[in-house]
């Protein structure tokens, strides 16, 4: 059905497709100069087939936008009982308040990460400076061992940081 043509030659999917290009431009009047009420008288059989088709189609549509999309949440009166400057503000007061929320937010998660930072730098600081005071009391421990023993132990500490790096290897 939604490859048949619905208006003349084109398919329900161009047909949806033109309108959401051309509402861009123009609006839902200008869906109002292409079509005229006078030619369309609708029965209640029709009513419930073309009810049935567009339920066909919120399920092709809905795979695709997932559940839930920011279009399932505009209401059908934005559109049958708003003006189109009413449509206009409605939308603008909207994603200005939905720009709010992101904005918080943002904010939220920013100071999260702030935090989080915070904490990381103190607990990596706090590591580093017990890998100096460790790092310094190896150093006093050989400077002493040299001062102890002399060369023999610089001798020996040589051929021990060569056979260490072999076992690295």
């Amino acid at each position: 059905m939604v490859e048949k043509p619905l208006l003349g030659k084109y398919t329900w999917t161009e047909v949806v497709g033109n309108f959401m290009l051309n509402n861009r431009i123009a609006g839902k009047e200008y869906l109002d100069s292409h079509l005229c009420e006078q030619d369309f008288e609708f029965s209640a059989a029709e009513y419930q087939q073309l009810l049935e088709v567009l339920k066909k189609s919120q399920t092709l549509y809905s795979q695709e936008l997932g559940l839930k999309h920011p279009l399932k949440r505009l209401h059908k009166t934005i559109y049958t009982n708003k003006t189109q400057q009413e449509g206009l503000a409605f939308a603008q007061q909207t994603i200005r308040n939905l720009l709010q929320k992101a904005y918080q937010l943002l904010q939220r998660y920013s100071n999260k990460i702030s935090n989080y930072k915070a904490k990381l730098r103190t607990y990596y600081e706090q590591h580093h400076e017990q890998f100096n005071t460790k790092s310094l009391h190896l150093l006093e421990q050989i400077a002493d061992a040299q001062l102890k023993h002399g060369e023999e132990f610089e001798k020996v500490s040589a051929i021990f940081f060569v056979w260490r790096i072999q076992q690295a290897a």
